[in-house]
């Protein structure tokens, strides 16, 4: 079994259908990649700590791939963004 190397994850809401799409984005271009065995997508429920729920709850989706910068809505519902911050 390989190690995980990279870790995406996606802050949001249960009821947040923005936070529904990233997710689906995410994933498939996850699974498009020739690396996705090296790659998980861990999606954080920011209602379950008051700290993320402050920090986040104007910007979700956000996006953190390996604790760098978050990259929030809107551009965390563009493709391209997206694929940027994957192969950045």
């Amino acid at each position: 079994m390989r190690a995980v190397k990279r870790i995406v994850t996606l802050y949001r809401k249960p009821t947040c259908p923005l936070c529904k799409q990233a997710a689906y984005y995410l994933q498939q271009l996850l699974a498009a990649r020739p690396d996705r065995a090296d790659w998980r997508l861990e999606e954080i429920n920011i209602l379950d700590s008051a700290a993320l729920f402050t920090r986040y709850r104007h910007i979700i989706p956000a996006v953190v791939v390996d604790d760098g910068p978050a990259l929030c809505c809107p551009y965390s519902l563009d493709v391209a963004y997206l694929c940027r911050l994957l192969h950045g």
